[in-house]
């Protein structure tokens, strides 16, 4: 069994609702959820993210899910998304 590493997490309340009745139709853990969905997307978010010119953010610049940072977030989780679908169809 691979080493597996904890983490902690926020979700919105739909989210965190959908994770749980997933798991609870599959009967696995939600952890086995999140696992599952994220190990097919984020290798392509990476793969997208090392053709773009920039350099990480710092941590120091690291935006949290709430307040005025939502809108901001949602702006950058867009582009990305939207790049990687244009990034999927020209591959």
């Amino acid at each position: 069994m691979a080493q597996m590493a904890r983490k902690t997490y926020s979700l919105s309340p739909p989210v965190a609702g959908d994770v749980s009745a997933i798991a609870s139709k599959l009967g696995i853990s939600e952890s086995a959820v999140v696992e599952h969905l994220l190990v097919e997307a984020c290798p392509i978010m990476l793969e997208f993210l090392d053709t773009l010119p920039t350099e990480p953010f710092p941590e120091s610049e690291t935006l949290r899910y709430r307040g005025d940072s939502i809108k901001v977030i949602e702006s950058r989780i867009s582009k990305i998304t939207a790049g990687i679908n244009a990034f999927k169809q020209g591959a």
